[in-house]
């Protein structure tokens, strides 16, 4: 199944509002969100404004994203785990917000514990390189 323009939208979306949670954004961030949006089709003057205003825009919601297909919805939190380590560490707010899209679009809870202690565990022993995005497999 493909991803509608709504669900690449709300995948933008919410890898913008998970970057935002600690109130600072990484140059690891910035070009993780460049590589998705360019994946997703969007244009690099689009990204690159998203993310140079993120911080001061409060009219994105916060609210967390749903997706149309639990699938997309499993790939939006590998990828978001994926930027939520960059800094070589989950926060608390990360972790609320990953869990709270998970909730909304009934991901299995067991699944989303498995994907959060990888990521926990990868985030302690490397170095942040871009990976492939689980995203790809539904463009």
């Amino acid at each position: 199944m493909k991803l509608n323009v709504f669900d690449r939208s709300n995948y933008l979306k919410g890898l913008l509002v998970l970057i935002s949670k600690d109130k600072k954004i990484s140059d690891d961030e910035s070009d993780f969100i460049m590589k998705v949006g360019k994946t997703l089709g969007f244009d690099r003057e689009f990204c690159e404004e998203a993310i140079e205003t993120l911080l001061e825009n409060n009219y994105i919601s916060q609210e967390p994203p749903e997706f149309s297909n639990v699938e997309f919805a499993r790939s939006f939190i590998e990828d978001a785990l994926s930027v939520a380590i960059t800094d070589n560490e989950l926060s608390q707010l990360e972790i609320g917000y990953l869990k709270a899209i998970a909730e909304k679009n009934h991901v299995d809870d067991d699944w989303f514990v498995r994907q959060l202690s990888t990521a926990d565990k990868i985030s302690k022993n490397i170095k942040f390189e871009l990976p492939h995005l689980s995203v790809e497999k539904h463009l």
